[in-house]
């Protein structure tokens, strides 16, 4: 889960229906982190979100860093590619499904980068805020399938936005 405060808190409800602890990992927070700060620090995560397992980059300074920041189009998609290599790594091999709580727009530049679109020519993914997208990946040669894309009939169609 990203260690932004909104998805750590729609973060619980899924870990306690699912029986685990989330991971916590800077690489999965919104383009561009924070506007401003370095985000909830190691402590307060800690205090306030209990049984949550937390990265190394997540520290008492916070998690969110000027070069995030600043990261634009292009590190977005760098950092999209180094959590997908993390994710294949820890867990294709052991074939288990992962739950990710994420935001829309990094969540856009990582399919963009598994389905080889081009965001730069309007080619984008994009997502409404609390939509559920799956994806299927075959052991070898790592082929990710999208199956479901922005669902979002858990909402009332009140709460459905961008």
């Amino acid at each position: 889960t990203s260690p932004m405060r909104r998805a750590l808190q729609t973060t619980q409800p899924i870990s306690k229906s699912i029986h685990l602890s989330p991971f916590v990992h800077p690489d999965v927070c919104e383009t561009g982190g924070l506007s401003e700060g370095a985000g909830l620090t190691r402590q307060e995560i800690t205090n306030q979100f209990e049984g949550y397992i937390l990265s190394s980059g997540i520290t008492e300074a916070g998690w969110s860093t000027p070069t995030l920041q600043e990261e634009g189009f292009l590190g977005s998609t760098v950092r999209a590619m180094r959590l997908w290599d993390m994710l294949c790594q820890r867990h294709l091999s052991k074939n288990e499904t992962i739950v990710m709580v994420s935001h829309g727009d990094f969540v856009g530049h990582l399919l963009s980068f598994l389905f080889d679109t081009h965001p730069l020519f309007g080619e984008f993914f994009n997502m409404n805020n609390c939509a559920i997208t799956t994806i299927h990946v075959d052991n070898a040669p790592k082929q990710p399938h999208l199956q479901e894309f922005n669902n979002t009939k858990h909402l009332l169609p009140r709460l459905i936005t961008f």
